[in-house]
């Protein structure tokens, strides 16, 4: 438990740069959805996937102390 928790905090380190460009994919995917006033099945999944991500960054930086 005690290093599983150690485990995970040391990944999400080690891939928070690929977090944030994969984070900044999906969010510029939505953007031009909504420049074309189009909604499809790959936008709406960025949506999801850029909260998600966003989720696992605001741990990284919590756990950063930031």
């Amino acid at each position: 438990p005690e290093q599983a928790d150690a485990y995970r905090k040391e990944v999400l380190i080690l891939v928070a740069d690929n977090l944030d460009k994969a984070r900044d994919g999906h969010l510029k995917n939505v953007e031009l959805s909504n420049a074309y006033g189009v909604s499809t099945e790959w936008s709406r999944a960025s949506e999801l996937r850029a909260s998600q991500i966003g989720v696992a960054i605001a741990a990284i930086e919590r756990d950063r102390g930031k």
